[in-house]
């Protein structure tokens, strides 16, 4: 059987050729005519400054989470802790789409500068709402990593008809719009670009997730393969600990403007204590936590060892053990270059320098198990 594809945003939805009759083609184009109209009145309406802006139907009974954080930092597993709630609809990496442009950079894939753009896009997937100019950004390889998205994805990559993918569009719009809570999880965005949420919708609230520098870069370095470790690493330290600087700054001033709705966490407490760590996130975003919780966090735990597991993977045996694994590999003389360039940091997020290659092959914690302070407060 032919079939052709009706071009809708950058989606490609398939039209099997015994469906293209004239009413057919005509009932797509006018939905697709629609979706432009209110496109229009919805960007009629938001003014793109600081400014809020009143969505009727999100509801004050709506609330938008952000983990924001930096690739290789713990993330994904941090992500998968808040989304396993009832009450939570997850998305994966929206922003990822700014970044596959074929002349970027590998750099330029992680150090995001469009402000304007990918707030509209994280605006659409926190209120399940996508406006014409947004509703291209539903083809995104990394929607078939989660659960609330898998459907859809599969959905659209399939041979369905344009019908059915109408169909399941709607079907995701209306399971996002069925959860209280709209969680989007990304390393493409800056914690100061955060006001415009904090100012628009009351119940929003932002995470801030850090890890070593070490551990993190090491993890960059080899996994995304986005610098040569030993000969790059000063470089790519005094980039990636500017940012982080920036963003807690940025994070403990929204704190004071906006009481009880910026936190920031650790990887590493997660790892050292992970019931305890999503205890301390569900607190903080208000959702209850129970038995099912920590069922999900020893489920994690899989009998099998870790090197059977891709690094990708929020599976470990041993979370503790995943975590200092970086020490054994990268090298004393490079870890320290991190820690020099980065050590302003270090004494403000409680974590430990290293003065030989024993010493950091060593049993010793990196990581000063108390609260830090600042954004990284306790929450009782």
């Amino acid at each position: 059987m032919t079939s052709s594809k009706l071009k809708f945003g950058g989606l490609s939805f398939q039209i099997r050729q015994h469906l293209r009759k004239p009413f057919t083609l005509a009932f797509i184009v006018s939905i697709v005519l629609l979706l432009s109209l209110f496109s229009v009145i919805y960007n009629h309406s938001i003014n793109v400054s600081m400014t809020p802006i009143a969505l009727p139907h999100i509801g004050l009974s709506k609330s938008q989470v952000m983990l924001l954080s930096y690739g290789r930092s713990g993330s994904s597993f941090t992500a998968a802790l808040i989304a396993h709630h009832k009450d939570v609809f997850y998305t994966f990496e929206p922003l990822f789409v700014l970044a596959r442009w074929p002349n970027n950079s590998v750099n330029e894939r992680f150090y995001n500068t469009q402000e304007v753009r990918s707030r509209e896009i994280i605006n659409s997937f926190l209120t399940c709402d996508f406006p014409f100019d947004t509703f291209s950004k539903l083809d995104n390889s990394f929607h078939r990593t989660v659960d609330s998205s898998r459907t859809l994805y599969d959905c659209l990559y399939s041979q369905k008809s344009g019908f059915d993918h109408f169909s399941c569009y709607k079907d995701y719009i209306d399971l996002c719009k069925s959860h209280k809570v709209t969680l989007v999880k990304t390393i493409r965005y800056r914690v100061q670009w955060a006001e415009w949420f904090m100012k628009t919708y009351p119940n929003f609230k932002l995470i801030i997730l850090v890890r070593d520098p070490r551990a993190t870069l090491f993890s960059q370095a080899s996994v995304f393969r986005k610098f040569d470790w030993p000969n790059q690493v000063a470089n790519f330290s005094r980039q990636h600990c500017g940012l982080v600087a920036e963003d807690i700054a940025a994070g403990e001033l929204l704190l004071k403007r906006y009481p009880g709705r910026v936190l920031g966490i650790r990887y590493e407490d997660g790892a050292l204590e992970p019931y305890k760590y999503a205890q301390k996130i569900y607190r903080f975003l208000g959702i209850d936590y129970d038995a099912s919780v920590e069922d999900f966090i020893q489920n994690l735990l899989r009998d099998e060892e870790d090197k059977r597991l891709d690094a990708y993977s929020i599976r470990r045996k041993n979370f503790t053990r995943a975590m200092s694994r970086w020490r054994y590999q990268a090298g004393f003389n490079s870890a320290n270059k991190t820690g020099q360039i980065c050590g302003h940091l270090f004494h403000k997020l409680g974590y430990k320098f290293v003065y030989s290659q024993k010493d950091l092959e060593s049993d010793r914690l990196l990581v000063d198990t108390r609260s830090p302070g600042g954004i990284f407060y306790n929450i009782d």
